[in-house]
């Protein structure tokens, strides 16, 4: 089966540079590479020149991740397409597991991977990570175990595969495709788990795995969990999901999200770090919170402007 692999970048050059050299050093290497260059200012462009023959690049002006998304599908011509985030380091076997897991595996149309930190030691990424793992243990059985997926709110683009044929009958919401840190992977993966039929599957692989580049600043890691609250809450109030819809973790997962948590500090060499991973760790749903705070006021206010902009007329 042929390989496309599809990846949206904007303004991280050095980021996709690694990107695309983890992507060569596969064996076998993807029957193709589309980049979307979502309209970066930055020498994207020139850096991809270098890879002249390997690469197939296209640009598309609308800035947002559905926007280059659904470009790079209209570029692919693999039978299997699988995205990747511009940040995410691929491991050398990536292409082969893929290719085998689809050929192999019966009625599999989805295929999930891994995602691990990159930054080993720095306190903000490994926090990410480890609320990260929470959100996905919502969901699996086990970090280690190939399961089906159950539900598409464990569905991220950072790191999956589908059949080209089943995964084209959608398109990314450009509703979507404004916010900094968005949610266009809930509300697509929400329609793709809808639409499956009795015999469609979609499976978990930990063997298909990427290393993610996560925040690696206090400025970046906060500014990254305030915006995705506000984008979550902007997102249950377009489509109308109820966040008690949200599946709920159960006590066997949250017993290992804590024993992972703590593994991953008792690794950090440096004790301050370690602090800094306390502070953060503890932070991050708060600052969360605050971002779905932030989107509630918004409305209020909308609306009483609208309000008052009405009350001459009444």
């Amino acid at each position: 089966m042929k390989v496309s692999v599809l990846i949206t970048t904007r303004n991280r050059c050095d980021d996709l540079s690694d990107c695309l050299k983890s992507l060569f050093l596969c064996r076998p290497s993807p029957f193709e590479i589309i980049v979307i260059d979502n309209d970066s200012s930055d020498k994207t462009a020139e850096m991809i020149n270098n890879y002249y023959g390997r690469v197939k690049c296209f640009r598309e002006k609308r800035p947002g991740i559905p926007y280059g998304r659904n470009s790079s599908m209209d570029h692919a011509s693999g039978d299997i397409l699988a995205f990747i985030d511009d940040d995410c380091i691929v491991d050398k076997n990536w292409v082969w597991f893929i290719q085998k897991t689809f050929t192999s595996e019966q009625n599999i149309i989805g295929l999930v991977g891994k995602v691990e930190n990159y930054f080993k030691q720095n306190p903000y990424a490994i926090a990410e990570q480890c609320w990260y793992t929470y959100w996905r243990l919502k969901v699996l059985k086990s970090l280690e175990e190939n399961q089906p997926i159950v539900s598409g709110d464990i569905i991220d683009f950072k790191n999956i595969a589908f059949k080209s044929q089943f995964i084209r009958k959608f398109r990314f919401n450009e509703k979507f495709a404004t916010g900094i840190f968005g949610v266009e992977d809930r509300e697509i993966s929400r329609r793709i788990m809808s639409s499956l039929g009795d015999y469609d599957r979609i499976g978990y692989y930990p063997a298909a795995k990427v290393l993610h580049k996560n925040s690696a600043s206090w400025q970046k890691i906060l500014k990254r969990r305030f915006v995705h609250g506000l984008e979550m809450a902007k997102f249950e109030y377009i489509t109308g999901i109820n966040k008690k819809t949200y599946p709920v973790i159960s006590v066997i997962n949250l017993y290992k999200f804590v024993k992972y948590s703590v593994t991953k500090m008792l690794k950090i060499d440096n004790t301050f770090y370690k602090i800094v991973f306390i502070l953060f760790f503890t932070l991050l749903p708060i600052v969360g919170l605050f971002g779905r705070l932030y989107f509630r006021l918004i409305l209020i206010f909308s609306f009483e402007f609208q309000n008052q902009r009405m009350r001459p007329f009444l």
